[in-house]
């Protein structure tokens, strides 16, 4: 039987076999100590790069969303920031901070691994510093961020609907009601893809983890960046219409083909005898 240990030195993965070999005919048994290097090719490297990246970009564009009703809501007298170019100047930063994010984590030699727990080359929960900042900055930031802005928008509208009703403020604030339940969608949908990666993270710090959390945590984000991408798509108001529209289109061709050929299986041209 063969044993096989994995352990990391010099920010490194390295794999520890050992072999049992015996050496005589009464079964006594001497070990056979075999290293070899995990070697990691830079293809890996970048998958696993571009999937933080998604993950940072998906973050970050709920993150803009709170900001841009915040500046609709509480700052909208101010004109500038209300103009397209300041909401593209911000989309434009959000992709430069998550590509300066995933990119630097690639410049860095431990920061990308293969686990053989999951299976995958990933951001190693194996190295606590860099896995417990990059879950701060890519998943616990913009989370507690939305949270704090939508806060504010909430307590304001709280504070119009007190004063004044019928105002345009308070009626424009109603209006954004259902953005706001929205946001907190992307909120819980950020809470569920990045707790579990940074609970996994400060448990392998005290006590090693089992080899199916390292699995589940990474198949918590790849949901929850699914998902944030689908609620992204079915929350705007102007997306939605066009899909139910084009399925509803679907469904009634569908429908009408179904017709036809029930149509033409019950009137069938039926032969002509002449009876004379």
């Amino acid at each position: 039987n063969n044993d096989r240990i994995q352990i990391e030195r010099d920010g490194k993965s390295y794999f520890i076999t050992i072999k049992k070999v015996p050496l005589n005919e009464q079964g006594s048994y001497t070990a056979k100590i075999s290293t070899h290097k995990i070697q990691i090719s830079s293809q890996f490297k970048i998958v696993a790069c571009l999937g933080t990246f998604g993950a940072t970009i998906l973050s970050y564009s709920s993150m803009i969303q709170a900001i841009s009703r915040f500046f609709i809501i509480i700052l909208y007298k101010h004109r500038i920031l209300l103009t397209f170019r300041i909401h593209w100047l911000m989309i434009i930063i959000s992709w430069i901070i998550s590509s300066i994010i995933a990119s630097s984590l690639l410049i860095s030699s431990v920061a990308y691994q293969y686990e053989d727990e999951s299976r995958v080359c990933t951001l190693t929960r194996k190295n606590f510093l860099i896995s417990f900042l990059s879950s701060i900055i890519i998943f616990i930031f913009p989370m507690i961020t939305i949270t704090i802005l939508y806060g504010i928008i909430i307590w304001h509208i709280k504070q119009h609907k007190h004063i004044n009703l019928g105002s345009t403020n308070a009626s424009r604030a109603q209006r954004n009601t259902k953005v706001f339940k929205n946001i907190f969608i992307f909120t819980s949908i950020l809470g569920i893809g990045g707790i579990p990666y940074l609970i996994s993270t400060i448990v392998n710090r005290i006590v090693p983890i089992p080899w199916p959390l390292y699995s589940i945590s990474f198949l918590f984000i790849a949901c929850a960046s699914a998902i944030g991408s689908l609620a992204i798509l079915l929350t705007n108001e102007q997306t939605k219409e066009i899909f139910c529209a084009k399925l509803h289109c679907r469904q009634l061709i569908r429908t009408g083909q179904v017709r036809n050929k029930k149509l033409a299986r019950i009137n069938q041209i039926m032969p002509y005898y002449n009876k004379a």
